[in-house]
């Protein structure tokens, strides 16, 4: 599994391998450094998967591939047809809206941001993600621009 140490997906992963005791080599990397990894697979974005039968470029196609492959009692979703719509409107809630704010905060906080005068600049899932949230830490903490 290519991995970045701090991050929710890759930390999804992690569980989602633990949990159904399925044994992964994970080959962990610098934010931005990922890209040198994730590229031979095609991908852009961490976690990247190589299950010895196809490559799953992100955590949403990991969790998909194992509740695929789960019998009926190991699965993560609701059997419910209700209960599965509500997970999985959940689920897309925490995957496409908190998990990237997750990473860009852990981006930020861990000093991989490059900032510029009040606006961070952080590699964050398939794109750039210009920060406004610099500027409002650097006001209610005092800190300087870096």
């Amino acid at each position: 599994m290519i991995s970045v140490r701090a991050d929710p997906y890759c930390e999804l992963t992690r569980w989602i391998l633990d949990r159904r005791r399925i044994p992964y080599v994970e080959d962990c990397h610098a934010p931005v450094f990922h890209l040198l990894a994730t590229r031979r697979y095609g991908g852009r974005d961490v976690p990247v998967l190589d299950t010895g039968e196809t490559a799953l470029l992100n955590a949403r196609e990991i969790v998909q591939y194992y509740e695929a492959r789960a019998r009926l009692d190991q699965r993560f979703n609701p059997i419910d047809a209700e209960a599965r719509i509500e997970a999985k409107e959940l689920v897309d809630l925490f995957y496409d809206k908190f998990g990237v704010s997750v990473r860009a905060l852990i981006c930020y906080a861990s000093g991989a941001s490059q900032s510029l005068p009040g606006l961070s600049v952080c590699l964050v899932g398939n794109g750039w993600v210009f920060s406004f949230f610099t500027l409002c830490w650097q006001m209610l903490c005092g800190v300087n621009s870096r």
